[in-house]
């Protein structure tokens, strides 16, 4: 069924969409239509962030950071930092701050990312990490109460810095 037909199904009148982020998965730049598409925001805004997954990256040094951004996870891939890539963060905030109605954020992402801001001002979040073809309907059934993900953390759900970040043991006994 999907989001905008669940909706529609709910009563709403329209579902509005906006991609928000311009260039790569690192979010580059903001769209400059931005404010005034926000403007005409009523009730809940829903905010999908994330990485990207891939199976391997290409054009990273061994051990290093992608060449070309930091919103790729995957096999062999070390990530910077565990922040929101690119203006994520930013586009998260004007979203929260310029409408003033319930914002619920949306994660697709396997790794760690860090989100103290959106844990003190977002109304909801919600980890999906990679959903699949699915995504559409079972988030849907999530946001319209229909199903109750019985709020369950994901493993390492207290690291929220890079600082602490423990050193695991991967080697076997």
């Amino acid at each position: 069924m999907g989001l905008e037909k669940r909706a529609l199904a709910a009563g709403y009148t329209a579902v509005q969409y906006m991609a928000g982020c311009i260039g790569s998965t690192a979010c580059e730049s903001l769209d400059p239509n931005l404010p005034s598409f926000l403007r005409s925001c009523i009730g809940t805004c829903v905010v999908v962030l994330g990485l990207t997954a891939t199976g391997a990256c290409a054009g990273a040094p061994p051990g290093g950071c992608p060449a070309s951004s930091n919103a790729i996870e995957g096999e062999c891939c070390d990530r910077c930092n565990v922040n929101l890539p690119g203006m994520q963060q930013q586009l998260l905030e004007i979203v929260k701050n310029s409408t003033g109605t319930n914002t619920v954020l949306m994660l697709i992402n396997a790794g760690m990312l860090a989100v103290n801001w959106a844990d003190n001002h977002i109304d909801a979040i919600l980890r999906a990490t990679y959903p699949g073809q699915s995504a559409g309907d079972a988030l849907a059934a999530v946001l319209f109460g229909d199903y109750n993900p019985a709020g369950r953390l994901w493993p390492a759900h207290g690291i929220m810095t890079l600082a602490p970040y423990p050193t695991w043991r991967t080697t076997r006994w």
